[in-house]
């Protein structure tokens, strides 16, 4: 029988910073959006209520140095010529998304 036993992890957890203060939701619904070949990105967050064909996205505007937000759309089966296309847009959309940082938004103060 196997002992339990207590294995200490480690996680990187991002945050944002404007000057010394965390960058909240509040702050983030107020920046402007603007198309993704706009944006430089600094990475991915989660958004209550977000519609699960979009990925939300944090960045610098690449023209004006601003912090502004996007989305990306992750395609549905609708519009692609066979399964397999579809199945590779679809990884590549995610592998795309899975080497963005999860930046963890701060709570209201």
């Amino acid at each position: 029988m196997n002992e339990p036993n207590v294995e200490t992890m480690t996680a990187t957890i991002h945050v944002l910073k404007l000057g010394n203060r965390q960058i909240t939701l509040g702050m983030l619904k107020q920046l402007d959006t603007v198309s993704s070949e706009h944006v430089e990105v600094m990475g991915r967050v989660n958004l209550p209520k977000s519609d699960y064909r979009y990925a939300d996205l944090i960045g610098r505007h690449k023209r004006t140095g601003e912090l502004v937000r996007t989305s990306v759309y992750r395609p549905e089966r609708n519009g692609y010529v066979t399964q397999e296309a579809f199945i590779e847009h679809h990884r590549e959309i995610n592998s795309y998304l899975k080497s963005l940082p999860l930046i963890v938004l701060g709570g209201a103060r």
